[in-house]
């Protein structure tokens, strides 16, 4: 299905997200308003006409008398409008539906015409900015090429799912060991084992939701089509946070130390060579150019979002040091049987 107007209707598959309607991505900055005077600077990363979700700019730091956000809980979501001449403010009352740490979901207790205005608008803002962006533009992609490359997502979803937790697992239960067996530090491990098991639902949420968001985007695969772009700010008016900006460059050089490395490198040497032979593959599938296009199933790329999803949660020498040694125990073999299951799964549908 493929949407050249910024219409918000229903669609009828939902492939890993958390709503029924069809999502249009954006990104339109806004604040989160629970009781207590909890308020929550955010960015709306996505719409529909049933609701919205929102990545949480930065850490919460909660009043005695407030309480995070959770599911089921009452709040208000407000925005700028983003048309030519209006800045109105809207507000809009939500329901939580999920939220970790780093993310919301709502669903819209009540819509009016206002809203829904509001929500076209941002729809149109993105495909104006998609539009206007040559080198955004996509290809129309065959019915087999599609169902092929859905089926590779599927195929990603369940095994990031299986490596987020094999990894997690078993760097709680060297801490542990550790905690067990250990005089100095031992309360300490088991404070970061504790935290990590108290985190599990985040950390398999984050790495699942980085893989699939970022190969649904270099193979054009997500519901909204033409509304995946970086440029809708442009589009708004608006430019990237330079804060914003410089921290994630941070993020990811702080992530690109030496035990990172010998990871990488190891994924690489054993498996580099399939992975760029299923690079090459999906390319020709996707129609695009026959280059190094696999995105988040790149070596680096790969390690990088299952290292930091953990260091984010606990930041410390001896959680780094134990997940060198479980990501080159487990995830590196576990990688590598990813390329070959993706690589099955084009040669059953006949592809690539």
């Amino acid at each position: 299905m493929r949407h050249q107007e910024p219409e918000l209707v229903e669609a009828q598959t939902t492939p890993h997200h958390h709503r029924d309607n069809l999502r249009h991505d954006v990104r339109v900055p806004a604040r989160i308003e629970g009781q207590a005077g909890l308020v929550i600077p955010a960015t709306i990363v996505d719409v529909s006409r049933s609701g919205m979700a929102l990545e949480i700019d930065g850490p919460v730091a909660l009043e005695p008398q407030q309480r995070a956000l959770h599911a089921g809980a009452r709040a208000r979501v407000r925005f700028r409008r983003r048309s030519v001449g209006s800045r109105a403010l809207v507000t809009a009352q939500v329901e939580v539906i999920w939220a970790t740490h780093r993310a919301i979901g709502v669903r819209f207790v009540r819509s009016d015409d206002e809203l829904f205005t509001a929500l076209r608008e941002i729809a149109a803002n993105a495909v104006q900015a998609r539009r206007a962006s040559q080198a955004a533009q996509r290809h129309e992609l065959t019915p087999r090429a599609r169902q092929a490359l859905r089926a590779c997502r599927k195929l990603l979803q369940n095994s990031v799912a299986n490596l987020a937790w094999v990894v997690r697992s078993n760097v709680v239960k060297q801490l542990l060991h550790e905690a067990d067996h250990r005089h100095d530090g031992g309360a300490q491990a088991a404070a970061e084992a504790k935290r990590l098991e108290e985190r599990a639902l985040s950390i398999g949420l984050t790495i699942e939701q980085r893989f699939l968001r970022e190969f649904s985007e270099v193979f054009d695969l997500d519901q909204t089509q033409e509304l995946t772009i970086a440029q809708v700010r442009d589009a708004t008016g608006g430019q990237p946070d330079p804060a914003l900006r410089a921290r994630d460059e941070a993020t990811a050089r702080a992530a690109d130390n030496r035990l990172l490395t010998r990871v990488v490198i190891e994924v690489e040497e054993r498996h580099g060579a399939r992975y760029r032979v299923l690079a090459q593959r999906l390319a020709r599938v996707h129609g695009g150019n026959q280059g190094d296009v696999g995105g988040p199933l790149a070596p680096a790329p790969a390690c990088r979002v299952i290292w930091q999803a953990l260091t984010a949660q606990v930041d410390s020498p001896r959680v780094e040091r134990i997940l060198e040694q479980v990501m080159q125990r487990h995830a590196v073999g576990l990688i590598g049987d990813l390329y070959d299951a993706m690589a099955h799964v084009l040669d059953t549908h006949g592809v690539g």
